[in-house]
């Protein structure tokens, strides 16, 4: 048995700046053709969700309208950022804006067995090298989390908002805002270093590739809402603007397509500047 599992990330909703919403409409009726077996969104759902919180409504209002079940995970422009090594974030992730995650959908964790395999989502914006305090016993409980979830027979397929490096684990990876902070990437490889964890999925920075290392496969998904020219973000993979289909078959085997549709406007956020009103948002903050 095939399971079918599409990623879509950044979208970018807005109650009310709906520059992106386009996309997101396109992407619904192919969902409604395809039906896939789960539609899972990897993050950045709002345009601006800490500052905005009709926006996160908006997207939850998005997501109930799909044609197929859907699961997600927040990103930055979500429920705010976590700080990286020398990096503090514009909009810092909290507890009330966890809290406000949790209300509209549910667990910011979760995992999910269907047929052969495990589907696993983690919150990254829990991954900082020193979680601020509030949040503290929060990040502790998702560590547990992912050992507890890890301990299984079944080919394990990761989500989690953003990229866990550029090149390799141990490589440093500018700038610092785009990954996964060090001390918490060396911690992952840690736990899902034993085997279980076939795929890793990400989303983040508008932008799509993919990596083989350490016998897993990293998949970046491209956005859907929009794309950054190369004079603010450096390209290190594809700038399409699509989705990601996962063919997840039951020996374990799985295949990956970037899906990039016709019927999806080729958005430049340059094109859009009340979406976010200066200053702009800089390259390390993309996504």
């Amino acid at each position: 048995m095939t399971i079918r599992i599409w990623q879509v990330s950044d979208t970018h909703l807005s109650e009310d700046r709906a520059f992106f919403q386009g996309n997101w409409d396109a992407f619904a009726a192919l969902v409604a053709a395809g039906r896939p077996d789960l539609v899972v969104h990897s993050g950045d759902l709002a345009l601006e969700g800490p500052e905005r919180p009709g926006d996160l409504d908006r997207g939850l209002a998005s997501l109930r309208g799909l044609a197929s079940e859907w699961l997600a995970i927040p990103g930055n422009h979500d429920i705010g950022d976590n700080h990286a090594p020398g990096h503090a974030p514009k909009r810092p992730v909290s507890a009330p804006l966890l809290a406000g995650w949790h209300a509209r959908f549910g667990a910011c964790r979760w995992r999910r067995d269907i047929g052969a395999w495990r589907i696993l989502g983690l919150n990254a914006q829990l991954m900082a090298d020193e979680p601020p305090a509030d949040l503290a016993a929060e990040a502790e409980a998702q560590w547990a989390f992912l050992d507890e979830s890890l301990a299984t027979d079944r080919p394990v397929l990761m989500f989690v908002h953003k990229p866990l490096f550029e090149t390799v684990p141990d490589a440093p990876s500018e700038p610092a805002l785009r990954y996964v902070p060090p001390r918490s990437v060396s911690r992952l490889f840690g736990a899902i270093g034993g085997g279980a964890v076939r795929i890793v999925a990400s989303g983040h920075v508008h932008q799509h590739r993919r990596l083989s290392h350490a016998g897993m496969e990293f998949v970046w998904a491209p956005a859907t809402a929009f794309i950054l020219p190369d004079r603010l973000q450096a390209p290190v993979g594809e700038k399409d603007l699509g989705f990601v289909a996962f063919d997840l078959h039951a020996d374990g085997s799985f295949d990956v397509s970037v899906e990039v549709p016709e019927s999806f406007a080729a958005n430049d956020i340059t094109e859009f500047p009340a979406a976010y009103p200066k200053p702009a948002p800089a390259a390390s903050d993309a996504g």
